[in-house]
């Protein structure tokens, strides 16, 4: 596995709702160990919380983010794009991103993967290689 893709969000539109999505590419024959091992790794952060090296790493993740997005147009659309369609949205929070950053904490983390990350309500999708026809041919 070289690239795994993480991402989550919480969303208003169309309705309320959260999305949190984990994407391991690998061999077919690793999926069971890989999922296995990625729901243990939840579990672990629902119950025991981020380790201090991996709080600080993100708190860092999110520092650099920070800085990258203030020379990027892209990041001010979006921001500008959240305050248009949630009106009332806290703009402070958008202009003020490290007073964001003061709440990743170990226990926020941990109350929002307990609220969030349940993999009893997870869906779980598997691709597979495409099995060639009789001769050597794709479908």
């Amino acid at each position: 596995v070289y690239t795994i893709q993480i991402n989550g969000a919480l969303e208003k539109v169309p309705y309320e709702h959260s999305r949190f999505g984990i994407v391991i590419p690998c061999a077919p024959e690793n999926v069971e160990k890989l999922v296995a091992a990625t729901y243990a790794e939840l579990a672990r952060i629902r119950q025991q919380g981020l380790k201090p090296e991996e709080l600080q790493k993100e708190i860092e993740a999110q520092r650099r983010n920070v800085e990258k997005d203030q020379q990027d147009n892209g990041a001010w659309v979006w921001k500008l794009d959240m305050i248009y369609r949630f009106e009332g949205a806290n703009t402070r929070r958008l202009s003020h991103p490290n007073e964001l950053i003061e709440l990743v904490t170990a226990s926020n983390l941990q109350r929002v993967a307990l609220k969030y990350l349940d993999t009893a309500q997870a869906v779980r999708f598997t691709m597979l290689p495409e099995k060639p026809m009789a001769g050597g041919k794709s479908p």
